[in-house]
């Protein structure tokens, strides 16, 4: 039998990987834009999403079949990622369908309705349909569907093949004595774990402990950490079938093992946290069929109630476990730039503005790196720096060519004046990504001579580039939105900056007279405050202009303009107010009275 296992899950594994790539490959080539708009409408929002793949998961009773083909989806590129999470979380409910349905039926469900919606009867039926066609094809629109058809096919069967070369284990007696035995709850959960990742099907390992709990009885502490453990065991298939996919496959997969991690790991801490404090006696009681249904199907509503609404955070995890690549970003910042789109100037127009906030972002990117280097030279800093740099440079070039053709299009002088602004804030912020670059290098060449800024300076560096930063963010939003806060807030903004720099150039002269910094050291500091400050002016610049060219309505009273400033005020001073100079200049003197 060992044998036969191994050979059936190699082969199984085999035509499921290829079923994959030949599915998701003709998906790609054949779609362009059309499928990847019908997927944005049905799943425009998380709880649109969320319906859609519980019910896809319900029809198909594969949670594995539908997390695979959104791995797929994602893979081509016709789904988004930010997608995909609320599919996920919604096929992990839609496979509790399962259960419920063969408990309602008494048996391994055999009514014909059933039977047709299983993949093992399904599939088989699908790769004749797409044989006939390929066969029989004459144009290459039919072929391509044929194609996908049988790739999908081929890619159920592998998994269908999986499950039934390893289907001898449900009448294994050495296997069900050890399943009884897993009383520890962390050695329950891995086992199922394990066994669900060969068995490749958590309604299987689901289905064996519902047998179990009839022939030989099981407890519910038993039960409970093998129902969860088996949700994170399905994720394999996922997993695997995003080997071959590009990153973004990758990171729908990592998505499912977070989400099934985030759902079951903090209430086993908390189930056997009270079994531990309390030991009531319903963990000794027996778990019967509709028990384990009810557990099982309880696990998956309280996961899309808690992270359905927080699925941002498994989004950035994933994001996180595969970073984005430097050409990855390129492409995926600049694939809104279509020139299919320059037929309606319009939305050409909306996309080329999303572009340009793609640069003010990567800018905002730049200032992130440096302050998480304290405004320190180090080769990796420099590195991600430089990068965004280029990055930059490659968005300004990419979207003012997008714009000049734009202008050539469009007949609007509202549109055309939008369009000249766009291009000469796109220069503003390649000049602001060019003051990051200058930043490094001053840096660099400061570092090579071992000169050494003071912490208070550091400080100061650090929390007057977080504040450029916050500008930044401020003007991504603002300037996307072509809202009338815009330019009262970013002149308020810039207003507050002025003072800081102020301030903080008023420390660097104390701190001089006090020995505290040495001229050279002080040299590179004016330099590096020199560059922060005229970022700030850039920013300043853009707002004007979208101030002036876009004529905004001032709509605010003069009331109304004075609370808003003492707001704005309050919150960067609750910020930054910390460099106060009467603070600053008393710690530099007890510092150096300590040192004395």
């Amino acid at each position: 039998m060992g044998v036969k296992l191994i050979t059936g899950l190699m082969g199984g594994l085999a035509l499921f990987l290829y079923g994959m790539k030949v599915m998701s490959d003709a998906l790609s080539t054949m779609t362009g834009n059309k499928l990847e708009g019908i997927i944005d409408r049905i799943t425009h929002s998380k709880l649109r999403a969320w319906l859609f793949g519980t019910s896809i998961t319900a029809l198909i009773q594969s949670s594995s079949a539908t997390t695979v083909l959104t791995v797929g989806l994602v893979n081509s590129g016709i789904m988004k990622l930010r997608q995909a999470v609320g599919i996920i979380i919604g096929a992990n409910l839609g496979t509790t369908a399962t259960a419920w349905i063969l408990s309602l039926n008494g048996i391994e469900g055999a009514t014909p309705l059933l039977m047709l919606m299983k993949p093992s009867t399904f599939a088989p039926l699908m790769a004749i349909i797409g044989a006939f066609m390929l066969m029989f094809a004459k144009s290459d629109k039919v072929n391509k569907t044929a194609t996908i058809i049988t790739g999908f096919s081929i890619m159920m069967i592998g998994m269908t093949f999986m499950g039934s070369s390893v289907e001898p284990l449900r009448d294994n007696e050495g296997f069900k004595n050890m399943m009884t035995t897993l009383h520890n709850p962390l050695l329950g959960y891995v086992f199922a774990i394990l066994v669900t990742m060969v068995i490749q099907s958590s309604d299987a390992t689901v289905g064996i402990l519902e047998a179990l709990s009839i022939s030989v009885g099981i407890d519910a502490a038993t039960a409970i950490p093998i129902i969860c453990g088996a949700q994170v065991g399905t994720c394999i298939t996922a997993l695997v079938s995003a080997v071959e996919t590009n990153n973004n496959g990758k990171r729908a997969a990592f998505i499912h093992l977070y989400y099934n991690l985030a759902k079951t790991i903090p209430l086993l801490v908390i189930i056997y946290t009270i079994k531990a404090v309390f030991d009531p006696p319903f963990f000794y009681s027996q778990a019967g069929v509709l028990w384990i249904i009810l557990f099982h199907t309880g696990i998956n509503v309280l996961g899309s109630v808690f992270y359905l609404p927080f699925s941002n955070i498994l989004l950035k995890l994933a994001e996180l476990t595969v970073p984005f690549s430097e050409e990855e970003k390129k492409e995926e910042a600049l694939k809104i730039l279509d020139p299919r789109f320059l037929k309606n100037p319009g939305y050409a127009l909306e996309q080329a503005k999303k572009a340009t906030m793609f640069l003010c972002n990567t800018v905002a990117e730049g200032c992130d790196t440096l302050s998480e280097s304290s405004y320190a030279w180090n080769k990796k800093a420099e590195e991600k720096v430089m990068a965004v740099c280029e990055r930059v440079e490659s968005y300004k070039n990419q979207t003012v060519k997008y714009l000049n053709l734009i202008q050539k299009t469009n007949k609007s002088d509202k549109d055309a004046s939008e369009t000249t602004l766009l291009i000469s804030t796109c220069v503003y912020f390649r000049d602001i990504g060019q003051r990051l670059a200058n930043i490094v290098m001053i840096f660099k060449r400061y570092d090579l001579e071992h000169l050494r800024f003071s912490q208070e300076a550091s400080d100061d560096l650090r929390l007057y580039g977080c504040a450029i930063k916050e500008l930044m963010e401020i003007l991504e939003t603002e300037v996307y939105k072509q809202s009338v806060n815009l330019p009262h807030t970013v002149h308020i903004y810039t207003e507050m900056l002025a003072d800081f720099y102020s301030q903080i150039k008023l420390r660097q002269i104390k701190r001089l007279n006090n020995n505290i910094s040495n001229p050279r050291s002080n040299e590179v500091f004016s330099g590096v405050l020199f560059e922060m400050e005229s970022m700030v002016d850039k920013c300043d610049v853009i707002a004007r202009g979208f101030e002036n060219a876009l004529d905004f309505e001032d709509t605010l009273t003069r009331e109304e303009k004075a609370e808003k400033d003492r707001i704005i005020r309050r919150l960067f001073e609750d910020k930054y107010g910390r460099l106060s100079s009467f603070d600053i200049y008393q710690d530099i003197e007890l510092k150096r009275e300590e040192n004395k």
